[in-house]
């Protein structure tokens, strides 16, 4: 009460706000679906062939309107010249990357000296060195627009989803895939790497590197030069250049040092003065008798927050589908399924949660079951970072990276999956696309084969729960995935695609990173990045708060608390002044 008034109090919760176990996430960033993306180059320290092939980049919009797409090179240099890139909804775009010799597939000569890699990859030569021209920069001014990286080899596959404008940012960890056996004839296929690009001229610094080794390349020769935890590596980068660091399993003296050394990649510190962009993950890794190509972009640490779903998916082995949980605080609690789970006692320390797979006895020895279809991740008011193997089939073999978005409310209601039955450019015989919604959530999809048009609805009757959080459910559609997808919700969802092809494999995340949140209207003069939480006066007439444009794609206003339905969406809060103390909320 003020001067005989009432208090009106409106909240903007940016860390988290509960609907029931359902909380809304206030990202000023996380923009799969933007005007402009930054991707680092990927490394590949494999010595064959079959480890190297097409790499591509799928360009998507949502947009009924052409949008014209320009594809850079780190140092300004048009790609596409001569090759117009024009998109629209239900029309994308497959571009593929050269090697140096004008060839659309790699080619491995006398590695690691002699290669022939297409733009976007880079060997051990480019490792440890400032790079002007291997990174990518997607640009439109036309509208905003999906980029998935693709690539596609003799026996692999890789997808990476491009996090807009948004992933840039100081602060990152880096994940990767999981490896806990390591047969002597792959070691010398696989290797960690962590890429960065800088969108503003910046000093980058690598630290909290356990893996006890880093490899280097030298006068023909590529070795590995050992690296302590307390070591820091600092680096000065122009605007667009790009830096790879890395490290190769061939050699004896990591190999041999066993399951936390091979690991020791995860949780790496990367921090910069200005913003960048970061790229991380596994090429090749995976399980204990075969590997894969695992990347993916990540954010920065201000966009994560303490509640995440992971889906599963087609995985039945242990090896398979695991998830890596990364702190980026200290003594982290990690609860799975409502179930208290571990406490991570460092930043940059890490957990693996196998809750996918669990095992059983049978008359053979042990054998594995799917053990949930979900895992509902809480960390307790801490956020952190979290990674998932996932897989297209039974088998070891196609394993792909998906950096998991944390649960939010404010997210992509209508998501696009293009060319969902190939991986850059080769058809694949499997593919699935698991949906996250909110409970209830009515979910339609358009699939376009051969330019004929067929309209779904995802029955209710076919939601999977998630346990210990009743507020959200899953999806699969399976069997028969051919063309182009386009998903409608009423609500909030985020999709994950896997694909399969005999040894073949890849998994991509396509949504739940969200549009930024504009200030409100009127400028109340204070810091939207945090928590907002403002008291207005009321004096006999009405509320009225908007969201500047560009607005979310979904958002919703709810009054007091989240027990009841929200009073409006999609639309600004316009209310009589009530006669008692009230909180609004979006």
């Amino acid at each position: 009460m003020r001067n005989g008034e009432t208090s009106t109090q409106l909240v903007k919760v940016f860390k988290f706000v509960f609907i029931s176990l359902l909380f809304i996430l206030p990202f000023s960033g996380m923009a799969q679906y933007d005007y402009e993306h930054y991707v680092p180059p990927f490394y590949n320290g494999s010595n064959l062939d079959d480890d190297i092939g097409r790499h591509t980049a799928v360009l998507s919009t949502n947009s009924t309107n052409n949008v014209e797409v320009f594809i850079y090179k780190g140092d300004g240099t048009l790609l596409n010249v001569g090759e117009p890139i024009v998109i629209s909804r239900g029309a994308p775009y497959e571009y593929i990357f050269k090697t140096p010799a004008g060839d659309n597939y790699g080619e491995v000569f006398t590695y690691p000296s002699s290669y022939d890699y297409p733009l976007g990859v880079v060997g051990a030569v480019e490792l440890n060195k400032p790079l002007a021209d291997r990174g990518l920069r997607f640009f439109s001014s036309d509208g905003p627009f999906f980029v998935n990286i693709r690539h596609v080899t003799a026996v692999h596959g890789g997808s990476l989803t491009a996090k807009g404008t948004y992933a840039k940012g100081i602060d990152f960890r880096s994940g990767h895939l999981y490896n806990h056996n390591l047969p002597s004839g792959y070691r010398n296929r696989r290797s960690h790497f962590i890429s960065v690009m800088a969108t503003e001229d910046t000093d980058v610094t690598f630290s909290d590197i356990k893996s006890s080794f880093l490899s280097e390349y030298n006068s023909g020769v590529l070795s590995l030069k050992p690296i302590a935890k307390t070591d820091v590596i600092n680096v000065s980068l122009k605007k667009g250049e790009s830096y790879v660091i890395g490290v190769d399993f061939e050699f004896s003296e990591f190999y041999n040092l066993g399951t936390s050394a091979w690991n020791g990649m995860n949780g790496t510190h990367i921090t910069a003065t200005k913003p960048i962009v970061v790229n991380t993950g596994s090429w090749t890794a995976g399980s204990s008798d075969s590997q894969e190509i695992g990347i993916d972009q990540i954010v920065p640490a201000d966009q994560l927050r303490d509640k995440y779903v992971v889906m599963r998916g087609r995985g039945t082995d242990i090896d398979q589908e695991r998830t890596v949980v990364v702190a980026i605080e200290d003594n982290t609690e990690v609860w799975v399924n409502g179930n208290y789970e571990t406490t991570i006692a460092k930043a940059g320390e890490f957990t693996i949660l196998d809750n996918m797979i669990e095992s059983y006895n049978t008359w053979g020895g042990i054998a594995y079951r799917p053990a949930f279809d979900n895992l509902f991740i809480d960390t307790k008011d801490k956020s952190v970072y979290v990674y998932q193997s996932m897989c297209g089939d039974a088998t070891r073999t196609n394993i792909g990276l998906n950096f998991i978005p944390p649960l939010s409310l404010t997210g992509m209601k209508e998501v696009t999956v293009p060319f969902a039955d190939y991986i850059a450019g080769k058809q694949v015989t499997d593919a699935a696309i698991t949906i996250l919604t909110q409970k209830q959530a009515v979910v339609d999809y358009q699939k376009t084969v051969g330019g004929v048009t067929t309209y779904h609805t995802l029955s209710l009757a076919d939601a999977k729960p998630i346990n210990g959080n009743s507020e959200w459910v899953s999806y699969i559609v399976e069997g028969d995935v051919h063309g182009n997808y386009r998903f409608n919700s009423n609500k909030a969802i985020n999709v994950a695609w896997t694909v399969r092809s005999g040894w073949v494999g890849a998994a991509g995340y396509y949504s739940g990173f969200t549009k930024a949140i504009s200030k409100i209207v009127p400028d109340l003069g204070v810091n939207t990045g945090g928590e907002l939480d403002l008291i207005c006066e009321s004096y006999n007439e009405d509320i009225s708060v908007s969201i500047k444009e560009p607005l979310p794609d979904f958002y919703e206003w709810y009054v007091n608390d989240f027990t009841q339905a929200p009073i409006i969406e999609n639309g600004p809060l316009i209310v009589p002044a009530p006669d008692v103390e009230t909180s609004y909320y979006v």
